[in-house]
């Protein structure tokens, strides 16, 4: 019973030593290194990530500014420019304010025209009128569909041109852009202007600028042919050829101011046969103000009684028209251009004005134009403020500030989403040495360099100081115009990132929390089968027979795990007589790798025994070596890459001539070298039908054509050499043109068309010919030699050959060639050829000088 005990004790000893404690440890680790790994793996991402997207936000955002703000220079340095040259560029940013205003009055002219009950064709007549006796040129006032049914233009045969704006840019490359406009309800405001540009219809220059409707969905464009030179923009601007930018652009902002005038005037007229209130009249006239650079609206009876009055400046409303004293002129001439600048009584600022008396109405009208918002008022700076108010007004920049050569402020804008001129005017108000101290020092550094500067933050946590300042110095010629600021918001570019980093933090969590689960549940299904499958090992480990359910349960798996365990299970029942079937396995096994290798070394031999005879044959086609011809020597040499190449030499005499060529066809080895061979033979039996060496290409290429299975080319320069003239005809069917050395000079031969031989039949195949002199070398070679490379990756490359040949010894052609060969070898050193390398040398001899002569 002792003895019972105590062998009982012992199996469970055992058993407690074979099933060793498992611990925490594979389900741990595993579980450990994962989520760990991807921690780390997260963190490094998301750092990367979001320091990525912010240096290349930062940076494109820098980029973008700087490029803005030159493109914004340049435009000020042309406004700026005084020459009658380039008052074309500057009268078109002058008349965006101008024609913004004539189609928005337009719209509300349209609306006031239909409750007054006119019909479409006194519509017509009254837009008719009205580009007859100003300076617009068109109309063109759609309805709700975009078709312009209202328009002034007639064609050669005196009809109506209708006109339908379509939304496809591929249709109206120039047109679709007002499409848009289609969409802006009633009560809003829309403008696109359009730089002026050739028409699509009359190769015309014309510059359009349309509005929304204010009754319902609707187009209103205005159109004015601008026409250079000494009529019409000279005539309209009351000027003569040696006008400066500044008067140019004060005569033809009046004559635009004018147009405003005379639609207002037919506007009155249909209010008051419309029977509108006063209230409504003043009420569209504020609008016309609020979105357009008008300023005042007055309209007065003949007397010069006033009886609407609706300005932005403030001030008490006139009982008389402002000029009162002119009243007499402006009967006689129909309108008034008021030279020079008005203080307004409401806010001190200054005011061009237009007065207009219609032959045929009641009415007198008077439009006031403010002028720059700085401390200087010139016509010019009126531009150059216009010009600041419609660059910002899509925001980009959002504000922009402009310096004249003493560094003051001649113009301002700040970017307002309603166009709210109180709002765009904030840029004067708090100029940008108040706002930043960077920015006046930007605007220095850029004067003193001439080069733009700029400062960049982009704020992610405080956005006080978010935003980019770019200033750029405006210079004509070697005089300094002045400087542009301009300040671009980076909002948008900060909720980017913050939405990215927002997006990859959430990203990161999710992963983290699900691969922590996944990673804690697979461990456990994993591990568990192995401990089981390791604890039956150590019993066969020990020399005993495991359990039968200790793997049972895993043996029915169909996983790889299941596969382990009865793959162990089988193991377990042969390891007792393991030996004899591994000594058996073994002899089995090493017979047949004894055998397979016989047999490869036997495949091998045979194999290599075909490249050696290949290699001989190739070389019995390759011409190599140097050949004495009386006046010409040539030298020819070609190494292939492997044991046979692509590449081909060769050259003949064909009577008093010898045919020279040089080929390189497409890839390597054997396929390439027998390419090789039926390329050489195509060309020498082509030359046997034909001395042309244009149709010894084309029958070879034809040849080839036919012959090619396999798809391969093969490039070739083959020549004619008159072994008595020296004349050399040649062609260079996709190859490289060789080198012409003569007396320490080197020309590339020219090229002829011709592609590679192989591509395609039935292709022409030019010539030139260029004449050889005693000493002179024709230099031909494969791009093997260029494309060798050295340790270091670097190719050799033409710029290296070319070297080498003009320093290389020219005494004779195989001086030249061997120290070309030995550059290449001595720069490639260490390294293994790529391609093949093929060179043929033409020497003419000097001996052949007198006879020449």
């Amino acid at each position: 019973m002792t003895d019972n005990l105590q062998n009982d004790s012992s199996e469970n000893s055992s058993q407690n030593r074979l099933k060793a404690p498992r611990g925490r440890r594979l389900a741990t680790i595993i579980f450990a290194a994962n989520v760990g790994l991807l921690v780390i793996t997260v963190l490094a991402v998301s750092v990367s990530q979001i320091n990525n997207w912010m240096n290349g936000a930062r940076e494109q955002a820098l980029n973008t500014a700087e490029k803005t703000a030159t493109q914004i220079a340049d435009i000020y340095a042309d406004i700026g420019e005084i020459s009658i040259a380039n008052v074309a560029r500057t009268v078109d940013a002058s008349l965006n304010a101008p024609m913004t205003a004539q189609a928005f009055a337009s719209a509300f002219f349209v609306k006031v025209a239909e409750e007054a009950g006119y019909d479409t064709s006194q519509v017509i007549n009254i837009l008719t009128s009205i580009t007859e006796e100003t300076v617009l040129d068109e109309f063109w006032i759609t309805d709700r569909e975009a078709y312009s049914y209202l328009t002034n233009v007639r064609g050669e045969d005196g009809e109506l041109i209708y006109f339908a704006f379509q939304e496809s840019p591929i249709e109206q490359p120039q047109a679709y852009k007002f499409y848009s406009l289609l969409y802006v309800p009633p009560d809003s405001f829309a403008v696109v202007t359009q730089p002026a540009q050739v028409r699509e219809v009359d190769r015309n220059v014309y510059k359009y600028v349309g509005t929304n409707g204010v009754d319902h969905h609707r187009i209103t464009q205005v159109g004015n042919e601008l026409v250079f030179g000494d009529n019409e923009l000279l005539n309209q601007t009351h000027t003569d050829s040696t006008a400066d930018v500044s008067s140019v652009i004060e005569g033809n902002l009046a004559a635009n101011m004018r147009v405003v005038g005379v639609i207002l005037d037919h506007y009155i007229e249909a209010s008051n046969t419309a029977g509108r209130s006063v209230t409504s009249i003043e009420e569209d006239f504020g609008r016309i103000i609020t979105h357009t650079a008008i300023g005042e609206i007055i309209i007065a009876d003949r007397t010069g009684r006033v009886l609407h009055s609706v300005t932005s400046s403030g001030g008490e409303r006139l009982n008389t028209v402002l000029y009162q004293d002119e009243l007499d002129q402006l009967m006689a001439d129909n309108w008034i251009d008021h030279s020079g600048a008005k203080i307004h009584r409401g806010d001190s600022s200054q005011y061009k004005y237009v007065t207009v008396a219609r032959p045929g109405s009641d009415y007198i009208v008077q439009i006031g134009l403010p002028l720059v918002r700085g401390n200087s008022a010139s016509i010019l700076n009126t531009v150059y403020q216009e010009q600041a108010d419609v660059l910002v007004r899509e925001g980009y920049p959002e504000a922009l500030w402009f310096n004249d050569s003493d560094n003051q402020i001649a113009a301002a804008a700040q970017y307002s989403e309603a166009d709210d001129i109180t709002e765009m005017e904030s840029a004067w108000r708090m100029p940008y040495y108040d706002r930043s101290d960077s920015a006046a020092v930007l605007l220095e550094r850029a004067s003193a360099t001439g080069q733009p500067a700029s400062y960049a933050r982009l704020g992610l946590v405080n956005s006080e100081h978010r935003g980019i300042y770019v200033a750029t110095p405006i210079s004509l010629g070697e005089n300094r115009v002045g400087s542009i600021l301009a300040f671009i918001n980076l909002d948008d570019t900060a909720e980017e990132i913050w939405s990215g980093i927002r997006q990859t933090l959430f990203i990161s969590l999710f992963l983290l929390i699900f691969t922590a689960v996944a990673s804690f549940f697979g461990a456990r299904l994993l591990t568990r089968p192995i401990e089981k499958i390791a604890t039956a090992a150590r019993f066969v480990e020990s020399g005993e027979q495991p359990d039968e359910e200790l793997v049972g349960s895993v043996v029915n798996r169909a996983d790889e795990i299941g596969a382990l365990a009865r793959v162990f299970q089988d193991m377990t029942i042969q390891v007792f007589n393991r030996e004899e079937v591994l000594e058996t396995l073994v002899s089995e096994r090493t017979a047949e790798l004894v055998s397979a290798n016989d047999e490869l070394r036997l495949a091998q031999q045979a194999i290599n025994q075909d490249l050696e005879m290949a290699t001989v044959v190739q070389a019995a086609l390759v011409r190599e070596g140097t050949a004495d011809l009386g006046s010409y020597t040539i030298c020819a040499r070609m190494e292939p890459a492997q044991q046979v190449g692509g590449d081909f030499v060769d050259f003949f005499e064909d009577g008093n001539s010898v045919i020279c060529v040089v080929g390189d066809v497409s890839g390597k080895g054997v396929a390439s070298a027998l390419f090789m061979a039926a390329s050489q033979a195509a060309i020498r039996f082509a030359a046997n039908e034909s001395s042309d060496i244009a149709e010894i290409c084309e029958s070879a290429n034809n040849r080839l054509c036919h012959q090619n299975p396999m798809g391969l080319f093969v490039t070739v320069f083959i020549a004619r050499v008159n072994l008595e003239s020296g004349e050399v005809v040649y062609t260079l069917a996709g190859h490289e043109p060789p080198y012409l050395l003569s007396g320490g000079k080197r020309t590339t031969i020219a090229r002829t068309n011709g592609i590679a031989m192989g591509v395609m039949d039935g292709i022409p195949y030019g010539t030139n010919s260029i004449q050889m002199k005693p000493g002179e070398y024709l230099f031909s070679y494969t791009d093997g030699l260029t494309d060798m490379i050295n340790l270091n990756g670097d190719i050799y490359g033409r710029d290296r050959l070319e070297q080498a040949l003009d320093n290389a010894d020219t005494s004779n052609p195989d001086n030249l060639l061997n120290y070309v060969w030995d550059d290449i070898a001595t720069f490639s050193y260490g390294t293994a050829s790529a391609d093949d390398r093929t060179c043929l040398i033409l020497y003419r001899n000097l001996q052949s000088e007198s006879k020449t002569t």
